[in-house]
């Protein structure tokens, strides 16, 4: 009977063959055997555990079939899951569940320890539970539909299925005899995972209302799904603009970090790194990037890699490529780890400061390590981001005339989404525009232009916004509007200057620098004007 395991200690033999008999000792058993060499193998110092000689027990596993049912066979898989299951040994309690066919013992194991595991972010243990289920299966429970729904948005940020997911989820939950907590606690994880969704979809208050009702529900031993709440809840308040509530609303998360079992995290934290980094603070957001950096200590938390994508974005923006190209390869080296996000952006990071110092190869490198990445990760999105983002990286190298087919396409598809992170991908649009530079795509550019002031305006992004007053300033420049040009840059560097934004201005070319140099001349300069002029003649690509 105990041929089955592939390792054993005595209290598993005496719950898998159930003999709690006084003329057996089972420890003293185990150590006979391997005492007298009958093909028992010690595993340990301390003799706890041992397996059989491999031989020994395919001839034991053979005697098995031949003297006991398939049902007997089976609920000896079932009582070693069961002991698997309560000393922790998740994997092989799994593995004696499935050989018994008990698929919703495998699910209610997989359920009772999941919270667990995304609270100490082992995601891609999860994944792998996930994956030994069949699909049809995971289709009829919501438990594991959830755990599909987070590896769409941390693997592969597809908020279309994780949409698509909750929605399956809720049906479950309407049609499953679930005890009344359950459902409840079921329906508000749904909520916060729709909190993203409306967050990207610019329904700030969905998403807020998503996060309320979830944080209400959820119990503080879900740190990870409250996680998602504090984060999403933060950026919906700074997007509706009340950004005093967002910081307050920061605060209670990151007690809460403080509170978590294992030592404090800094999830929550990075809830302030987005909200800075939409609100142009890159003094603040370098903060939450070294705090982040000092606290995560393990070396699998996603939290390691966003602080390193956070201070590449500081550095990058002040310039300091040095910097800024260490802490994106911390991240894009650590990619089958973070989360995605965190992963592509940084490659984007990389890409540019390759390009910035004259070395286009190398940028085209990394943009096809990125390209490598979305497409063996299988997300639609990042592909089509990547993609984007080559045309960013054309118009940086003069080359926006071969683009033409490009914006076409990309202009009939624009659709408007949050854009809290390094690279907007609608942005990309009116710089090629501008670069081809023909009356046509001039006016196109103006309307495109429109729509971004307005969903910046609309959205309270203070960092898009920059950038789009930027290119207005270009767009005006091009029409030999002046006037307008200048007023649009001033008003850029207004809101620019308390962050120190320096590399976004060299990015966006030398006609930028001719204007800014006119802004010396009529006395509508200051130290940073200079600072960004003293960037532009550090390069010559």
């Amino acid at each position: 009977q105990t041929s089955i395991l592939d390792r054993f200690c005595a209290s598993l033999c005496q719950a898998v063959i159930m003999l709690d008999s006084p003329l057996l000792d089972t420890q003293a058993t185990l150590q006979e055997l391997e005492a007298t060499n009958v093909f028992t193998i010690p595993l340990d110092d301390s003799g706890t555990w041992f397996r059989y000689h491999h031989l020994f027990d395919e001839f034991l596993q053979m005697r098995l079939r031949e003297g006991y049912s398939a049902e007997v066979v089976a609920a000896l898989h079932v009582r070693a899951s069961a002991w698997f299951a309560e000393h922790g040994f998740i994997e092989e309690a799994l593995k004696h569940a499935f050989t018994a066919g008990e698929m919703e013992s495998a699910i209610q194991i997989v359920a009772a320890n999941r919270q667990e595991l995304m609270n100490e972010e082992h995601f891609q243990r999860l994944w792998r539970w996930l994956q030994q289920f069949p699909q049809h299966i995971s289709e009829e429970s919501p438990y594991l539909l959830l755990i599909q729904a987070r590896s769409a948005q941390i693997q592969r940020f597809d908020m279309a299925e994780v949409s698509r997911i909750a929605d399956k989820v809720d049906i479950l939950v309407n049609t499953l005899p679930l005890e009344t907590q359950k459902a409840k606690r079921i329906s508000a994880e749904t909520g916060a995972l729709r909190s993203a969704s409306h967050y990207f979809a610019l329904d700030p208050k969905a998403a807020l209302a998503c996060c309320r009702n979830a944080l209400e529900i959820l119990p503080h031993q879900s740190y990870a799904l409250r996680s998602y709440c504090w984060i999403y809840g933060a950026a919906a308040l700074q997007m509706n603009g009340d950004l005093s509530g967002a910081y307050e609303w920061i605060q209670q998360g990151r007690r809460e970090d403080t509170e978590v079992s294992g030592g404090p995290q800094a999830r929550n934290a990075a809830a302030e790194g987005f909200v800075s980094w939409i609100a142009a603070d890159l003094a603040g957001l370098q903060r939450v990037g070294e705090f982040m950096l000092g606290i995560s200590t393990d070396s699998r938390l996603h939290s390691l890699g966003w602080a390193h994508y956070f201070l590449a974005c500081v550095h990058y923006h002040r310039n300091d490529l040095d910097r800024a190209l260490y802490h994106a390869q911390k991240t894009f080296d650590r990619r089958y780890v973070n989360h995605a996000l965190a992963n592509v952006y940084s490659a984007f990071v990389m890409a540019m400061i390759q390009q910035a110092r004259g070395e286009p190869e190398a940028a085209f490198e990394m943009l096809a390590l990125a390209a490598d990445y979305a497409n063996e990760i299988r997300s639609a999105p990042f592909i089509l981001m990547v993609q984007s983002f080559q045309a960013e990286l054309a118009v940086l190298k003069g080359r926006a005339r071969e683009l033409t087919k490009w914006e076409e396409q990309a202009c009939l598809n624009m659709r408007l989404s949050a854009m809290p992170f390094f690279y907007a991908p609608p942005l990309t649009i009116p710089k090629v525009l501008l670069a081809i530079g023909t009356p046509g795509s001039l006016a196109k550019a103006a309307d495109c232009l429109q729509r971004l002031h307005a969903f910046a305006e609309s959205t309270h992004n203070v960092r898009i916004m920059i950038e789009v007053l930027a290119l207005e300033a270009m767009l005006h420049a091009a029409n030999k509007a002046e006037e307008a040009a200048l007023a649009a840059l001033e008003e850029s560097l207004a809101l620019a200057q308390p962050g120190g934004f320096i590399r976004l201005y060299v990015d966006l070319g030398p006609k930028i620098a001719e204007f800014l140099r006119r802004m010396q001349n009529r006395e509508l300069s200051s130290g940073y004007t200079a600072s960004i002029l003293s960037a532009f003649s550090d390069t010559s690509h």
